[in-house]
């Protein structure tokens, strides 16, 4: 519940699909959704899919709040050092992700907000916005 306002104002500001996972097992489950308002379209994401940990920028965001592993992915590494991750068809085909950890205050990752999007879009200014939204819901838990 706490993580809807959060979604939305991510999904306001960005006018992407806006989107909470959590890990299970070794699936990454999208559990929480919300759509723009204000666009003429966008992409429709249904809470339930599910993929594996290892893929898509959820799965690499919720991996990259957690220790690092021997034999890591080195797009999980690099999510680690800077603070988001970012994937391009691997989760579905077409469609673009940017991902940021949410992290508790005891430091543990609780999930991951992420945005989905198509077309050729600067990651890197809306992973600013995961990110901040991300921090922001994993100080309120």
């Amino acid at each position: 519940a706490i993580a809807g306002r959060h979604l939305s104002h991510l999904a306001g500001a960005t006018e992407k699909t806006a989107f909470l996972v959590v890990r299970h097992g070794e699936e990454a489950v999208t559990i929480e959704v919300v759509e723009p308002l204000a666009t003429a379209a966008h992409v429709s994401y249904r809470p339930g899919l599910r993929h594996p940990v290892d893929r898509g920028a959820p799965g690499i965001a919720l991996l990259s709040g957690e220790a690092p592993r021997s034999g890591e992915r080195r797009e999980v590494t690099l999510a680690r050092t800077r603070g988001w991750a970012s994937s391009d068809g691997e989760v579905i085909d077409g469609f673009r992700a940017v991902a940021a950890p949410v992290i508790d205050p005891t430091g543990a990752c609780r999930g991951a907000l992420a945005l989905v999007f198509a077309g050729d879009v600067d990651a890197a200014p809306l992973a600013g916005h995961v990110m901040a939204e991300a921090h922001a819901l994993g100080e309120g838990i």
